[in-house]
Protein backbone atom coordinates (compact mmCIF):
# COMPACT_ATOMS: atom_id res chain seq x y z
CA UNK A 1 0.00 0.00 0.00
CA UNK A 2 2.36 2.52 0.73
CA UNK A 3 4.55 1.76 -2.87
CA UNK A 4 1.01 2.38 -4.54
CA UNK A 5 0.22 5.54 -2.77
CA UNK A 6 3.74 6.97 -3.66
CA UNK A 7 3.52 5.70 -6.98
CA UNK A 8 -0.39 8.08 -7.02
CA UNK A 9 0.89 10.88 -5.34
CA UNK A 10 4.38 11.47 -7.18
CA UNK A 11 2.94 11.56 -10.87
CA UNK A 12 4.03 14.22 -12.40
CA UNK A 13 1.15 16.50 -13.45
CA UNK A 14 1.00 19.98 -14.82
CA UNK A 15 -1.78 22.55 -13.72
CA UNK A 16 -3.67 24.95 -15.83
CA UNK A 17 -2.99 28.65 -14.15
CA UNK A 18 -6.08 30.28 -14.88
CA UNK A 19 -8.50 27.53 -14.08
CA UNK A 20 -6.75 25.35 -11.85
CA UNK A 21 -7.69 22.49 -13.35
CA UNK A 22 -5.04 19.30 -13.84
CA UNK A 23 -3.82 18.56 -16.90
CA UNK A 24 -2.64 15.49 -16.76
CA UNK A 25 -3.71 12.43 -18.59
CA UNK A 26 -5.01 11.08 -15.53
CA UNK A 27 -7.25 14.34 -14.85
CA UNK A 28 -8.61 14.27 -19.02
CA UNK A 29 -12.03 12.92 -17.82
CA UNK A 30 -12.44 15.85 -15.24
CA UNK A 31 -16.20 17.54 -16.17
CA UNK A 32 -16.29 21.67 -14.60
CA UNK A 33 -20.11 21.08 -13.16
CA UNK A 34 -21.63 24.48 -11.70
CA UNK A 35 -21.18 23.97 -8.09
CA UNK A 36 -23.20 25.03 -4.76
CA UNK A 37 -20.50 25.23 -1.87
CA UNK A 38 -21.11 25.12 1.46
CA UNK A 39 -18.66 25.03 4.56
CA UNK A 40 -19.11 24.80 8.79
CA UNK A 41 -16.91 24.51 11.79
CA UNK A 42 -17.87 22.28 14.23
CA UNK A 43 -15.94 22.95 17.39
CA UNK A 44 -16.51 20.00 19.38
CA UNK A 45 -17.22 17.30 16.38
CA UNK A 46 -16.07 17.96 12.82
CA UNK A 47 -15.13 20.55 10.50
CA UNK A 48 -16.98 19.66 7.30
CA UNK A 49 -17.10 20.92 3.93
CA UNK A 50 -20.26 19.41 2.34
CA UNK A 51 -20.65 20.11 -1.28
CA UNK A 52 -23.68 19.72 -4.19
CA UNK A 53 -23.83 19.74 -7.49
CA UNK A 54 -26.81 21.29 -9.54
CA UNK A 55 -27.89 19.46 -12.93
CA UNK A 56 -26.49 20.90 -15.97
CA UNK A 57 -29.81 22.55 -16.96
CA UNK A 58 -29.15 24.75 -13.67
CA UNK A 59 -32.79 23.83 -12.27
CA UNK A 60 -31.18 22.12 -9.11
CA UNK A 61 -32.42 18.74 -10.31
CA UNK A 62 -29.58 16.16 -8.79
CA UNK A 63 -27.64 14.72 -11.51
CA UNK A 64 -27.87 10.85 -11.72
CA UNK A 65 -24.85 10.63 -13.98
CA UNK A 66 -23.87 7.06 -14.16
CA UNK A 67 -20.34 5.81 -12.28
CA UNK A 68 -19.81 9.79 -10.56
CA UNK A 69 -19.29 9.19 -7.03
CA UNK A 70 -20.73 11.99 -4.96
CA UNK A 71 -18.69 11.88 -1.54
CA UNK A 72 -18.35 14.10 1.47
CA UNK A 73 -15.14 14.70 3.04
CA UNK A 74 -15.15 15.44 6.84
CA UNK A 75 -11.66 16.19 9.03
CA UNK A 76 -11.64 14.05 12.15
CA UNK A 77 -10.91 16.02 15.81
CA UNK A 78 -7.92 15.76 17.24
CA UNK A 79 -7.46 13.51 20.18
CA UNK A 80 -7.21 15.71 23.03
CA UNK A 81 -8.61 19.10 21.52
CA UNK A 82 -10.45 20.86 19.33
CA UNK A 83 -10.47 20.26 15.68
CA UNK A 84 -8.37 21.99 13.27
CA UNK A 85 -10.49 23.49 9.99
CA UNK A 86 -9.63 21.39 6.74
CA UNK A 87 -7.46 24.22 5.15
CA UNK A 88 -5.67 22.44 2.69
CA UNK A 89 -3.99 23.62 -0.76
CA UNK A 90 -5.94 20.75 -2.83
CA UNK A 91 -7.50 17.46 -2.46
CA UNK A 92 -5.89 14.31 -4.35
CA UNK A 93 -7.82 11.10 -4.44
CA UNK A 94 -6.52 8.07 -6.22
CA UNK A 95 -8.45 4.88 -6.81
CA UNK A 96 -7.24 1.15 -7.45
CA UNK A 97 -8.85 -1.65 -8.00
CA UNK A 98 -8.34 -5.43 -8.99
CA UNK A 99 -7.95 -5.51 -12.66
CA UNK A 100 -8.19 -1.53 -13.20
CA UNK A 101 -5.62 0.98 -13.74
CA UNK A 102 -4.82 3.63 -10.79
CA UNK A 103 -7.10 6.62 -11.37
CA UNK A 104 -6.63 10.33 -9.67
CA UNK A 105 -8.59 13.11 -9.28
CA UNK A 106 -7.35 16.32 -7.85
CA UNK A 107 -9.20 19.31 -6.78
CA UNK A 108 -7.70 22.53 -5.40
CA UNK A 109 -9.67 25.96 -4.22
CA UNK A 110 -10.22 26.84 -7.29
CA UNK A 111 -12.35 23.36 -8.27
CA UNK A 112 -14.24 22.95 -5.34
CA UNK A 113 -15.96 19.78 -5.94
CA UNK A 114 -15.79 16.21 -4.27
CA UNK A 115 -17.64 14.87 -6.85
CA UNK A 116 -15.65 12.28 -8.46
CA UNK A 117 -17.03 11.79 -11.95
CA UNK A 118 -16.33 8.93 -14.64
CA UNK A 119 -15.36 6.07 -11.64
CA UNK A 120 -14.73 2.70 -12.99
CA UNK A 121 -17.40 0.63 -12.00
CA UNK A 122 -17.10 -2.78 -9.75
CA UNK A 123 -16.61 -4.17 -6.48
CA UNK A 124 -14.03 -3.03 -3.86
CA UNK A 125 -13.05 0.06 -5.11
CA UNK A 126 -10.08 1.76 -2.67
CA UNK A 127 -10.36 5.21 -2.44
CA UNK A 128 -7.08 7.08 -1.05
CA UNK A 129 -7.51 10.70 -0.37
CA UNK A 130 -4.88 13.09 0.92
CA UNK A 131 -4.97 16.92 2.26
CA UNK A 132 -2.30 19.12 1.40
CA UNK A 133 -1.20 22.29 2.25
CA UNK A 134 2.05 23.66 1.22
CA UNK A 135 3.15 20.44 0.25
CA UNK A 136 2.45 18.66 3.20
CA UNK A 137 -0.08 15.90 3.73
CA UNK A 138 -1.84 17.14 6.71
CA UNK A 139 -4.73 14.55 6.36
CA UNK A 140 -5.57 11.06 4.99
CA UNK A 141 -8.22 8.92 4.70
CA UNK A 142 -9.43 5.58 3.02
CA UNK A 143 -12.11 3.37 2.42
CA UNK A 144 -13.57 0.70 0.29
CA UNK A 145 -16.83 1.42 -2.13
CA UNK A 146 -18.62 -0.50 -4.65
CA UNK A 147 -19.39 1.46 -7.75
CA UNK A 148 -23.15 1.07 -9.33
CA UNK A 149 -23.55 2.44 -12.69
CA UNK A 150 -27.40 2.08 -12.09
CA UNK A 151 -27.87 4.48 -9.34
CA UNK A 152 -26.29 7.19 -7.55
CA UNK A 153 -23.10 6.73 -5.54
CA UNK A 154 -22.87 8.76 -2.73
CA UNK A 155 -20.08 8.18 -0.12
CA UNK A 156 -18.51 9.72 3.38
CA UNK A 157 -15.01 9.62 3.67
CA UNK A 158 -13.48 10.70 7.54
CA UNK A 159 -9.47 12.01 6.78
CA UNK A 160 -7.74 11.86 9.62
CA UNK A 161 -4.89 13.87 10.92
CA UNK A 162 -1.19 13.16 9.66
CA UNK A 163 0.36 16.36 12.55
CA UNK A 164 0.83 16.56 15.94
CA UNK A 165 -0.32 20.23 18.32
CA UNK A 166 1.34 21.75 21.01
CA UNK A 167 -0.53 23.96 23.95
CA UNK A 168 1.08 25.93 26.40
CA UNK A 169 -1.40 27.66 28.84
CA UNK A 170 -0.31 30.54 31.35
CA UNK A 171 -2.23 31.54 34.41
CA UNK A 172 -0.85 35.59 33.95
CA UNK A 173 -2.70 36.37 37.68
CA UNK A 174 0.29 33.59 39.39
CA UNK A 175 3.25 35.97 37.65
CA UNK A 176 4.89 38.45 40.00
CA UNK A 177 5.79 40.43 37.31
CA UNK A 178 3.25 41.18 34.60
CA UNK A 179 3.74 40.37 31.08
CA UNK A 180 2.24 41.26 27.45
CA UNK A 181 3.75 38.96 24.81
CA UNK A 182 4.52 35.41 24.68
CA UNK A 183 6.44 32.95 21.99
CA UNK A 184 7.17 29.48 22.13
CA UNK A 185 9.49 27.51 19.69
CA UNK A 186 9.01 23.85 19.11
CA UNK A 187 12.45 22.36 17.89
CA UNK A 188 12.76 18.73 16.33
CA UNK A 189 16.00 17.29 17.15
CA UNK A 190 18.57 17.10 14.80
CA UNK A 191 17.04 19.79 13.18
CA UNK A 192 18.10 23.93 12.61
CA UNK A 193 14.60 25.69 12.40
CA UNK A 194 12.18 25.45 14.78
CA UNK A 195 8.46 25.55 15.05
CA UNK A 196 7.02 29.14 15.85
CA UNK A 197 3.87 28.90 18.78
CA UNK A 198 1.09 31.64 18.11
CA UNK A 199 0.20 33.88 21.40
CA UNK A 200 -3.33 34.75 22.52
CA UNK A 201 -4.55 36.25 25.53
CA UNK A 202 -7.72 35.29 26.91
CA UNK A 203 -8.74 37.78 30.05
CA UNK A 204 -6.48 36.03 32.56
CA UNK A 205 -5.46 33.09 30.32
CA UNK A 206 -2.56 33.84 27.47
CA UNK A 207 -2.34 30.53 25.44
CA UNK A 208 1.02 29.45 23.12
CA UNK A 209 -0.46 27.28 20.30
CA UNK A 210 2.00 25.59 17.78
CA UNK A 211 -0.09 23.84 14.96
CA UNK A 212 1.00 21.14 12.38
CA UNK A 213 4.10 20.00 13.65
CA UNK A 214 5.45 16.91 12.18
CA UNK A 215 5.10 13.72 14.66
CA UNK A 216 8.37 12.45 16.14
CA UNK A 217 10.36 12.58 19.67
CA UNK A 218 13.04 14.13 21.79
CA UNK A 219 11.69 17.62 20.80
CA UNK A 220 12.70 20.56 22.69
CA UNK A 221 10.14 23.65 23.41
CA UNK A 222 11.76 27.20 24.51
CA UNK A 223 9.15 29.80 26.38
CA UNK A 224 9.72 33.55 27.11
CA UNK A 225 7.16 35.73 28.15
CA UNK A 226 7.53 39.62 27.80
CA UNK A 227 6.69 42.42 29.24
CA UNK A 228 5.10 46.17 27.53
CA UNK A 229 9.14 47.06 27.34
CA UNK A 230 10.15 43.98 25.30
CA UNK A 231 12.13 42.58 28.10
CA UNK A 232 12.04 39.05 29.19
CA UNK A 233 10.37 38.33 32.51
CA UNK A 234 10.33 34.58 32.25
CA UNK A 235 11.73 31.87 30.47
CA UNK A 236 11.26 28.02 30.50
CA UNK A 237 12.46 24.68 28.61
CA UNK A 238 11.40 21.26 28.45
CA UNK A 239 13.27 18.40 26.30
CA UNK A 240 12.02 15.20 25.56
CA UNK A 241 8.95 15.75 23.96
CA UNK A 242 6.97 13.03 21.96
CA UNK A 243 4.41 14.01 19.27
CA UNK A 244 2.07 11.56 17.62
CA UNK A 245 -0.30 11.83 14.84
CA UNK A 246 -3.76 13.51 15.52
CA UNK A 247 -2.99 13.92 19.06
CA UNK A 248 -2.99 17.55 20.54
CA UNK A 249 -0.54 18.06 23.85
CA UNK A 250 -0.95 20.10 26.85
CA UNK A 251 2.45 21.33 27.72
CA UNK A 252 2.90 21.39 32.03
CA UNK A 253 6.02 23.72 32.40
CA UNK A 254 7.68 25.44 35.24
CA UNK A 255 8.45 29.71 34.52
CA UNK A 256 11.64 30.44 36.22
CA UNK A 257 12.02 34.56 36.26
CA UNK A 258 14.81 36.28 35.15
CA UNK A 259 15.42 38.35 37.94
CA UNK A 260 13.95 37.48 41.45
CA UNK A 261 12.90 40.02 44.18
CA UNK A 262 11.82 38.99 47.91
CA UNK A 263 9.00 40.23 49.65
CA UNK A 264 9.06 41.12 53.26
CA UNK A 265 6.05 40.88 55.08
CA UNK A 266 6.17 42.20 58.79
CA UNK A 267 3.20 42.17 61.84
CA UNK A 268 3.40 42.74 65.34
CA UNK A 269 0.67 40.80 67.26
CA UNK A 270 1.72 41.50 70.80
CA UNK A 271 4.38 44.27 71.79
CA UNK A 272 6.93 41.65 72.97
CA UNK A 273 6.83 39.50 69.54
CA UNK A 274 7.23 40.43 66.19
CA UNK A 275 7.09 37.56 62.86
CA UNK A 276 8.87 38.46 59.54
CA UNK A 277 7.85 36.45 56.33
CA UNK A 278 9.94 36.35 53.31
CA UNK A 279 8.54 35.10 49.95
CA UNK A 280 10.40 34.17 47.29
CA UNK A 281 8.65 33.59 43.86
CA UNK A 282 8.50 29.90 42.54
CA UNK A 283 9.47 28.77 45.98
CA UNK A 284 7.70 25.53 47.76
CA UNK A 285 5.89 26.31 50.94
CA UNK A 286 2.21 25.09 52.73
CA UNK A 287 -0.98 26.98 51.22
CA UNK A 288 -0.85 30.25 53.50
CA UNK A 289 -4.38 31.80 52.16
CA UNK A 290 -7.70 31.00 50.70
CA UNK A 291 -7.99 31.06 46.55
CA UNK A 292 -4.49 29.65 46.52
CA UNK A 293 -5.22 26.25 45.14
CA UNK A 294 -9.07 25.62 43.96
CA UNK A 295 -11.65 23.80 42.39
CA UNK A 296 -12.05 24.24 38.76
CA UNK A 297 -14.30 21.80 37.15
CA UNK A 298 -16.12 18.85 38.90
CA UNK A 299 -18.53 16.14 37.06
CA UNK A 300 -21.01 14.92 40.13
CA UNK A 301 -23.36 13.30 37.61
CA UNK A 302 -21.75 11.60 35.12
CA UNK A 303 -23.65 10.59 32.24
CA UNK A 304 -24.45 6.61 30.84
CA UNK A 305 -22.02 7.46 27.68
CA UNK A 306 -19.53 8.21 30.33
CA UNK A 307 -19.39 5.35 32.82
CA UNK A 308 -22.39 6.60 34.71
CA UNK A 309 -21.41 6.97 38.55
CA UNK A 310 -17.64 5.32 37.99
CA UNK A 311 -16.92 8.57 35.60
CA UNK A 312 -17.30 10.68 38.46
CA UNK A 313 -14.05 13.42 38.54
CA UNK A 314 -13.18 16.65 40.00
CA UNK A 315 -9.95 18.90 39.27
CA UNK A 316 -7.93 21.17 41.46
CA UNK A 317 -5.66 24.30 40.26
CA UNK A 318 -2.81 25.58 41.87
CA UNK A 319 -3.05 29.42 41.21
CA UNK A 320 -0.27 30.75 43.43
CA UNK A 321 3.28 31.83 41.99
CA UNK A 322 4.80 29.15 43.98
CA UNK A 323 4.73 24.80 44.44
CA UNK A 324 2.39 24.13 46.58
CA UNK A 325 2.99 21.12 48.94
CA UNK A 326 -0.19 19.59 50.21
CA UNK A 327 0.45 17.60 53.23
CA UNK A 328 -2.49 18.02 55.63
CA UNK A 329 -4.57 18.93 52.82
CA UNK A 330 -7.81 17.19 51.96
CA UNK A 331 -10.85 17.32 49.55
CA UNK A 332 -13.64 16.57 51.20
CA UNK A 333 -17.86 16.16 50.82
CA UNK A 334 -19.50 18.57 53.67
CA UNK A 335 -16.53 18.40 55.74
CA UNK A 336 -16.87 14.63 56.75
CA UNK A 337 -14.81 12.07 56.98
CA UNK A 338 -14.85 8.63 56.19
CA UNK A 339 -13.13 7.35 52.68
CA UNK A 340 -16.31 7.98 50.84
CA UNK A 341 -16.13 11.84 51.92
CA UNK A 342 -12.96 12.77 52.23
CA UNK A 343 -9.69 12.02 50.47
CA UNK A 344 -6.50 13.16 51.75
CA UNK A 345 -4.19 15.32 49.22
CA UNK A 346 -0.28 14.17 50.67
CA UNK A 347 0.19 11.67 48.26
CA UNK A 348 0.00 14.72 45.27
CA UNK A 349 3.14 15.87 47.15
CA UNK A 350 3.87 19.27 45.09
CA UNK A 351 1.52 20.81 42.88
CA UNK A 352 3.27 23.71 40.68
CA UNK A 353 2.75 26.79 40.13
CA UNK A 354 -0.22 26.84 37.14
CA UNK A 355 -0.42 23.24 37.40
CA UNK A 356 -3.57 21.05 37.14
CA UNK A 357 -4.81 17.67 38.80
CA UNK A 358 -7.97 15.74 38.03
CA UNK A 359 -8.68 12.95 40.50
CA UNK A 360 -11.83 10.50 39.88
CA UNK A 361 -13.18 7.25 40.20
CA UNK A 362 -12.78 4.16 38.03
CA UNK A 363 -14.49 5.23 34.88
CA UNK A 364 -13.24 8.46 34.22
CA UNK A 365 -10.15 10.47 32.45
CA UNK A 366 -8.53 11.58 35.75
CA UNK A 367 -5.41 11.15 36.54
CA UNK A 368 -5.48 10.33 39.62
CA UNK A 369 -7.61 7.54 40.56
CA UNK A 370 -9.85 7.16 43.43
CA UNK A 371 -11.12 4.23 44.97
CA UNK A 372 -13.50 5.01 47.64
CA UNK A 373 -14.21 8.70 47.17
CA UNK A 374 -17.52 10.00 45.70
CA UNK A 375 -19.74 12.95 44.70
CA UNK A 376 -23.48 12.27 45.11
CA UNK A 377 -25.90 13.22 42.05
CA UNK A 378 -28.20 15.47 45.26
CA UNK A 379 -26.49 18.12 47.09
CA UNK A 380 -23.01 18.54 48.16
CA UNK A 381 -20.33 20.88 49.21
CA UNK A 382 -16.98 20.39 48.46
CA UNK A 383 -14.56 21.60 50.34
CA UNK A 384 -10.76 21.99 49.93
CA UNK A 385 -9.07 22.47 53.14
CA UNK A 386 -5.62 22.57 54.79
CA UNK A 387 -3.99 22.26 58.40
CA UNK A 388 -7.10 20.05 60.06
CA UNK A 389 -9.51 22.28 57.99
CA UNK A 390 -8.21 25.47 59.96
CA UNK A 391 -7.56 27.02 56.14
CA UNK A 392 -10.47 26.72 53.58
CA UNK A 393 -8.92 26.86 50.28
CA UNK A 394 -12.06 26.54 48.06
CA UNK A 395 -15.70 25.56 48.27
CA UNK A 396 -18.19 24.23 45.57
CA UNK A 397 -21.79 23.98 46.29
CA UNK A 398 -23.76 22.58 43.88
CA UNK A 399 -27.48 20.94 43.47
CA UNK A 400 -28.90 17.96 41.28
CA UNK A 401 -32.00 19.21 42.46
CA UNK A 402 -32.15 23.04 41.70
CA UNK A 403 -33.41 23.90 45.26
CA UNK A 404 -30.65 25.37 46.88
CA UNK A 405 -30.43 29.18 45.85
CA UNK A 406 -26.64 29.69 46.90
CA UNK A 407 -25.79 26.67 44.96
CA UNK A 408 -25.09 25.75 41.37
CA UNK A 409 -27.27 23.81 39.34
CA UNK A 410 -26.31 20.97 37.59
CA UNK A 411 -28.04 18.15 35.66
CA UNK A 412 -26.80 14.53 34.22
CA UNK A 413 -24.28 14.77 31.76
CA UNK A 414 -23.20 18.54 32.75
CA UNK A 415 -19.41 19.05 34.06
CA UNK A 416 -18.85 22.43 36.56
CA UNK A 417 -16.37 24.66 34.74
CA UNK A 418 -15.26 27.80 36.84
CA UNK A 419 -14.67 30.80 34.58
CA UNK A 420 -10.96 31.81 33.97
CA UNK A 421 -11.76 35.27 35.32
CA UNK A 422 -12.37 33.88 38.97
CA UNK A 423 -8.90 32.02 39.14
CA UNK A 424 -7.04 32.72 41.99
CA UNK A 425 -10.44 34.00 43.83
CA UNK A 426 -12.32 32.33 46.37
CA UNK A 427 -15.19 31.59 44.17
CA UNK A 428 -19.38 32.68 44.27
CA UNK A 429 -22.00 30.27 42.76
CA UNK A 430 -22.25 32.60 39.73
CA UNK A 431 -18.27 32.12 39.06
CA UNK A 432 -19.31 28.76 37.60
CA UNK A 433 -21.20 27.56 34.12
CA UNK A 434 -21.94 24.31 33.17
CA UNK A 435 -20.02 22.72 29.80
CA UNK A 436 -23.17 20.55 28.52
CA UNK A 437 -21.55 17.52 26.42
CA UNK A 438 -20.03 16.06 29.27
CA UNK A 439 -16.10 15.36 28.98
CA UNK A 440 -16.87 15.89 24.99
CA UNK A 441 -16.39 19.54 26.43
CA UNK A 442 -14.21 19.18 29.44
CA UNK A 443 -10.99 19.33 29.83
CA UNK A 444 -9.98 17.10 32.98
CA UNK A 445 -6.24 18.12 33.40
CA UNK A 446 -6.04 20.94 31.89
CA UNK A 447 -7.51 24.65 32.15
CA UNK A 448 -9.21 25.94 29.25
CA UNK A 449 -11.38 29.14 28.16
CA UNK A 450 -14.81 28.14 29.47
CA UNK A 451 -18.65 29.45 29.56
CA UNK A 452 -17.72 31.29 26.45
CA UNK A 453 -15.44 33.16 27.97
CA UNK A 454 -13.28 33.89 24.70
Amino acid sequence: MAALAALIFHAPHRVNPKSGANMSPLFSAIRTPRILFGCWLSLFAFNACDLYRSSPSGGGAEDEAANDLNIQVYAATLEGGLAASLDCDSLVFAISGPEIPITKRKFAKALPSLILPDMPPGKNRLVLCQAYRKQRVLYEGRMQIDIDPAKRNEASLVLKPQFARLRAQILLSTLEYPVVMGTMKVKPPQLPEAYAGTWKRQGSMATVLADTLPQGDDYSVDIQLSDSTGAIRYTGVQTGISLEPGVESTLQLTLIPTSVSTQVSLSVSRPTEMRLDLAVPAGRRSPRRAGELQITEAYPIPSVLDSGSEGEWMEIFNASPDTLILTKCRISRDLQGGTTRSYPLDSLGGLAPGQVVSLGRAGSPARVKLESFSLVNTQATLWLTCNNDSLVLDTLKYSGSGQASDAVSVKEGQVLQRKPSSLGMVGKSEDWCLALNGNREASPGRIFPACGEE
